[in-house]
């Protein structure tokens, strides 16, 4: 049986055994990144989400837009020696469209944009001070700056017109109280094209 594009990420608490470097398996205590330093630093950088870091869970979501061939690679190494990264165990980058304080939607668009074989990017602290990391390229893959030669799916979402009809006649449904289409949303994540992407 091969495996290969496949990856299983082990987030349990480790065995005194199972544990090389103990500090990697340390809490972690960070109280946040200086976002502002970073999309100075970085111009493609588009927005950080780093609510997850209060809760102990060392792991950041940085929306990013690609400009050029390995460019999240790239990032991803700029990234990790810059002195608010020294704790970071993983970043998660997504598509500069996606809003990556939703966390939910951050977790769904990256199990569908990423190959763990080719989208993961490990970097070795060396200076003994910090934490090993990983980086997970979860944008979408193109022909231009990836080498990405398939066609890629577009974003599912209901037209203009087709939203406007179903809130016209809502309440003739029996569906309860008015939920707003989740296709507003999703709509300003739309690529060009059809069902598959043409940019």
């Amino acid at each position: 049986m091969a495996f290969e594009g496949k990856m299983g990420l082990d987030a349990t608490k480790k065995l005194p055994e199972e544990i090389q470097s103990v500090e990697n398996y340390l809490p972690v205590s960070i109280s946040g990144i200086d976002k502002t330093q970073i999309l100075s630093a970085f111009p493609e950088i588009k927005a950080i989400n780093d609510s997850l870091l209060s809760s102990g869970i060392s792991m950041v979501f940085i929306a990013v837009e690609k400009n050029k061939r390995n460019h999240v690679r790239d990032l991803s190494s700029q990234i990790f020696q810059n002195p608010n990264f020294k704790q970071i165990k993983v970043v998660i980058f997504l598509e500069h469209t996606l809003e990556v304080d939703d966390i939910a939607d951050a977790v769904w668009r990256f199990a569908n944009n990423v190959d763990p074989r080719r989208d993961h990017f490990v970097y070795k602290d060396e200076t003994g001070n910090g934490v090993n990391h990983i980086a997970f390229d979860g944008t979408r893959k193109t022909r231009e700056h990836d080498g990405f030669e398939r066609d890629w799916p577009n974003i599912l979402a209901s037209d203009e017109k087709t939203i406007s009809r179903i809130d016209e006649i809502w309440d003739k449904l029996g569906l309860g109280p008015f939920v707003k289409s989740p296709s507003l949303k999703y709509r300003k994540q739309l690529y060009k094209g059809g069902a598959v992407v043409t940019e």
